[in-house]
């Protein structure tokens, strides 16, 4: 394996420490239920939460034959496509008994959104989610 000359590897770390601490001490943290990305099980299929910009970086991220559905509160998106994806509505999720009740929730929004996403699933019985923060952006800020 390369070898990281020490100035860039010491910068690469303190990029991963700022994210993990951006983490534990965002708003959405203290909800409870958000993890690192990185956490989730491989083979599970995925549910998006958001349907902006940050869910295409999401379908991008897992590959788009992960993606069971997307899921968004805005009137105008439910029941369009992103990426050939269903958008539908939480409530329309939660209710339609077809869905894989295995998968695993990521919350696709930035930091203003996050905590008040997480809230409402918490409040839906689903306690059990994941915010997407692609930590490559917190690492190219750094070096």
């Amino acid at each position: 394996m390369p070898q990281i000359p020490a100035t860039r590897r010491q910068r690469v770390m303190t990029a991963l420490m700022r994210v993990e601490i951006s983490i534990s001490n965002s708003p959405s943290s203290s909800v409870g239920g958000v993890c690192i990305v990185l956490s989730l099980v491989n083979d599970k299929s995925i549910v998006i939460f958001g349907a902006g910009i940050i869910a295409n970086r999401t379908i991008a991220y897992f590959g788009k034959e992960r993606i069971e559905c997307i899921i968004d509160n805005s009137k105008d998106r439910i029941g369009a496509k992103l990426q050939g994806i269903d958008i539908v509505s939480l409530e329309g999720y939660i209710n339609d008994m077809s869905r894989d009740r295995d998968s695993q929730i990521v919350i696709a929004v930035g930091s203003n959104y996050a905590s008040i996403i997480a809230e409402q699933l918490k409040n839906n019985g689903i306690s059990e989610f994941c915010w997407f923060k692609p930590i490559e952006n917190c690492v190219k800020e750094t070096i």
